[in-house]
């Protein structure tokens, strides 16, 4: 495969990163801005958050419940696409005060292994 090599050294060049991954990091940061309710979404309608408070489990109390997904398409889509991203982000990224402070924090993450 000439070209990805090739595409990798000139992403690299270039200091971007992948549509794959720049698509994840917009999707995730949306997902923050509706739990938090930095938008107008109601949160209820797209997610059903666990209550990890009272489990003692690694990671953030804000886990999301993946429901079962027969068809592809659904399994790809962006509420059931990126919740097992979601539920392994960092306790310290989830508690961000803002949208910005959530980037800053989420462009520490390597998040490479979740793009396929």
């Amino acid at each position: 495969m000439v070209h990805s090599k090739y595409n990798a050294a000139r992403l690299d060049c270039l200091k971007a990163e992948t549509l794959v991954l720049h698509c994840l990091k917009s999707d995730l940061t949306m997902m923050f801005s509706i739990i938090w309710g930095f938008v107008d979404i109601d949160c209820n309608s797209l997610f059903q958050v666990i209550n990890c408070e009272s489990v003692h489990t690694r990671g953030h109390n804000l886990r999301l419940y993946k429901e079962h997904c027969n068809a592809n398409c659904r399994l790809n889509a962006f509420v059931c696409g990126n919740i097992n991203v979601w539920n392994r982000l960092p306790a310290h990224v989830m508690n961000s005060d803002s949208v910005a402070v959530f980037k800053r924090r989420l462009a520490c993450v390597n998040l490479v292994n979740f793009c396929s």
